[in-house]
């Protein structure tokens, strides 16, 4: 999604939760070498909001990530019945109808968060609509399934290589203290094999 001859933003939601999502956007500009990265927390219960204005909100589901979280496309629907499918067309109708109770931060088109209602697709011509309890029940079961598996953050792996890394650590100088005291013992029976030598 280009702004204006700025840059571009990418949106990589990574952790869905019941009230925060928190989402990585990479922004990238054309004036500089470098990338800058910022977190934005999302909270759902802003998302909520139109829906208790009236609004709707939809997701279409095509799938489940491995990560379990779902895939689809998301829809809003207006108390007047018009559908939007990106942030543009949502910002018009606001501004365009004086809505000022409601704003962009109101809305997400991501399908990862569980805001509104579901349709499941069937095969036949008309899709299974689901609640936000039953996607989340089925996510619930799909993560207790041996094929789920689960988002390891960047935070997590660096924590595991720092213990992997000082085991490691530890290891060898176990190791390094074992080989010194054999060393030492080694060392201690040549001495006193020649002072027993000695003697005789």
């Amino acid at each position: 999604m280009r702004l204006g001859m700025v840059g571009y933003w990418f949106v990589r939601v990574v952790v869905v939760g019941v009230k925060t999502v928190t989402v990585h956007l990479l922004f990238e500009c054309p004036c500089g070498p470098a990338n800058k990265k910022r977190k934005l927390e999302i909270d759902v219960r802003e998302i909520r909001i139109p829906l208790e204005h009236g609004w709707r909100r939809e997701t279409l589901i095509s799938g489940v990530s491995r990560m379990g979280t779902i895939k689809g496309e998301v829809s809003y629907f207006t108390p007047c019945g018009r559908r939007f499918r990106q942030y543009p067309d949502v910002v018009r109708f606001l501004e365009k109808n004086n809505i000022s109770d409601l704003t962009r931060e109101n809305f997400s088109f991501s399908p990862k968060i569980l805001v509104g209602d579901f349709l499941q697709p069937t095969g036949g011509d008309e899709p299974v609509r689901l609640s936000e309890e039953q996607v989340v029940r089925r996510l619930e079961e799909l993560r207790a399934t041996k094929n789920y598996r689960p988002h390891t953050s960047n935070a997590h792996r660096m924590e595991a290589a720092r213990l992997a890394q000082e085991q490691k650590i530890q290891q060898q100088l176990e190791k390094e203290k074992a080989a010194m005291m054999a060393k030492e013992a080694k060392r201690v029976a040549k001495e006193e094999a020649a002072r027993q030598k000695e003697h005789v």
